[in-house]
């Protein structure tokens, strides 16, 4: 094995796509030649595509814009091994921030911003109903065909220009009882053909500037398709949210409760983390493919996702022995330190003990960096000290992308918190929240009261609450902040410092 050592870590150091450590590993920014075999097709994940499923949520880096792009691949749903009651579909994306497959794109922040200030929920519900013919009218189907036939001209002319969002709106109010009346019969007619039609939605948390526009477009959609849910049969959507979005300020309007009967909530086992990081370790050579056969793993080769599992597919028993076999039982001399297996899950999850596979990634790739920096000076592949640096370095690469992608606000609390000590009593906490102004902040959080923070970051997972009513902050965040722990040892140098 230690003839072989460089090929195995640089295999495992690629595995999450880090350039200069920052992480290039998300779904937006993989290629689509590359996506499939970036893939583990995991059947319990593939239940949110099932026809009853209107939102699926998740947090930042939980899979679900990987799945989005998946299912509107050309037989994407078919290649992921799906095989339930919309086996017979067409997906197409209606909203996303990229460039379509059809070769149009859909109004930018700006415009929506701009676009959905001051609107009534009624004129934002009719946004979502004309957008949903634009998704529909620029695919080559049946579905487009019949929209042609039954839309006037004006209204068809208007909405090939997607960006021109108050040209077309205006057009769909104008015509809206022909538009009813040709998504009615669009609906009736999938029926008849025993057919599904999915407009698929992304990005919703990135399609305006500011919270209040975002809230209510986000609330307009999920209004327009709860009103339609009865209605229509075989027109249905499939809603990435946020799960943060997904949240009651976001949804004041009326039958909002019946969404959670129609909700999927896309999380990870440390199983399946474990089951993802050997897949995509496997597919960098025959080298890494061998070392995770002699290790006891078995694998077959699929057309379209590389070198996948041969079902059925390793458990928790067989994955164990393979990282027992990369650095053996323990996280150090004895089981005083932790069992190599659990080490990672355990400094991964946040508060809300949930882990995101881009962290895992990230996790093992770094430790293999940290390992190729270093002689072998044993018959293991990965080193205790590998992860112990490793782990400071996925935690400021999460802090840096929930702040930079998804929550910028986060920025201003790593002055206030930096060399602070957890866990920390609640007032003095609050204290800290109180002294930031908000107000001066270009992106500013839901609410600047200190309270109603507190327990957003709660929400979050970023903080937690330990029996004596302190607050806590889980290792994925908290070298990130830069915070210390009460009894914590000093870390290793990390990669590259």
């Amino acid at each position: 094995m230690i003839e072989q050592r460089d090929a195995l870590l640089s295999g495992l150091a690629n595995i999450a796509n880090l350039v200069s450590d920052r992480p290039m590993g998300k779904a937006e920014m993989v290629d689509e030649a590359e996506l499939l075999p970036r893939t583990l097709p995991i059947q319990a994940h593939l239940n949110a595509l099932e026809p009853d499923i209107l939102l699926i949520t998740g947090g930042r880096g939980a899979g679900k814009s990987h799945l989005f792009r998946l299912i509107n691949l050309p037989q994407g749903p078919q290649i992921l091994g799906y095989r339930g009651r919309a086996a017979n579909a067409w997906w197409l994306p209606g909203f996303t921030t990229h460039r379509t497959t059809s070769g149009f794109n859909f109004p930018g922040e700006t415009i929506l911003q701009r676009f959905a200030a001051g609107k009534s929920r009624t004129d934002l519900m009719d946004f979502w109903r004309g957008l949903l013919m634009v998704s529909i009218i620029s695919q080559d189907t049946p579905a487009a065909e019949l929209l042609h036939q039954q839309l006037p001209t004006a209204l068809l002319r208007a909405l090939s220009s997607p960006e021109k969002v108050s040209d077309w709106h205006a057009e769909v109010v104008r015509h809206l009882e022909s538009v009813e009346t040709a998504l009615n019969q669009l609906d009736s007619w999938l029926v008849a053909q025993q057919h599904y039609l999915f407009a698929t939605y992304d990005d919703l948390d990135v399609m305006a500037v500011e919270w209040d526009e975002k809230r209510s477009l986000i609330q307009a959609l999920l209004q327009f398709w709860l009103g339609q849910w009865r209605r229509w049969q075989r027109l249905r959507p499939k809603i990435f949210l946020r799960r943060d979005l997904f949240a009651p300020e976001f949804l004041n309007f009326p039958d909002a409760s019946k969404l959670t009967g129609h909700q999927f909530d896309m999380t990870w086992t440390p199983v399946q983390l474990y089951q993802l990081v050997f897949k995509l370790w496997a597919n960098q050579g025959e080298v890494c493919l061998s070392f995770l056969q002699n290790a006891g793993l078995r694998f077959e080769k699929n057309q379209h996702l590389g070198w996948i599992y041969v079902t059925p597919w390793p458990q928790e028993d067989d994955l164990r022995k393979v990282v027992e076999h990369m650095m053996g039982q323990f996280m150090g001399a004895g089981p005083t330190k932790g069992r190599t297996f659990e080490w990672p899950p355990n400094h991964l999850q946040d508060a809300n003990r949930e882990i995101v596979p881009r962290s895992m990634l990230n996790l093992f790739a770094l430790a293999a960096r940290y390992e190729q920096e270093r002689p072998g000076s044993t018959d293991l592949l990965l080193s205790p000290t590998s992860f112990a640096a490793a782990i400071k370095q996925v935690s400021e690469l999460r802090i840096k992308e929930l702040v930079e992608e998804e929550y910028p606000w986060l920025t201003a609390l790593r002055v206030p918190l930096d060399g602070q000590q957890v866990p920390m009593q609640r007032q003095q906490l609050l204290e800290i929240l109180q002294s930031i102004d908000w107000e001066a902040m270009e992106h500013r959080p839901p609410s600047s009261d200190p309270d109603k923070l507190l327990e957003h970051l709660l929400e979050l997972g970023i903080l937690r609450r330990t029996q004596d009513q302190r607050l806590h902050v889980p290792d994925i965040y908290l070298y990130g902040f830069n915070l210390k722990r009460k009894g914590g040892i000093r870390r290793p140098t990390a990669v590259g410092r």
